[in-house]
């Protein structure tokens, strides 16, 4: 019996491209603390935008039909700052 995969290879590269935009913003966030008045709002941006990636990706992969058991973990250690 072969099993496919429910997402092909494009829509994984772009998952990637959307969880690496996300992960990069925080990464810069990193650095914006850094700058005494615009560095408050970095990790509330860096928050959001991780919030908003993560609701993306959970509404394509339950679209796809794919069980997104295995984001609940990640996510919620996510959204805890000091673990983050």
């Amino acid at each position: 019996m072969n099993k496919e995969s429910k997402i092909d290879m494009v829509d994984g590269f772009i998952m990637l491209a959307i969880a690496g935009i996300a992960d990069g913003t925080e990464w810069l966030m990193t650095f914006i603390v850094a700058i005494p008045i615009i560095g408050v709002g970095g990790p509330v941006v860096a928050w959001i935008v991780s919030f908003m990636v993560s609701a993306i990706l959970l509404i394509w992969f339950i679209m796809k039909g794919v069980s997104p058991n295995y984001l609940l973990f990640g996510g919620a250690v996510d959204m805890i700052p000091f673990i983050n």
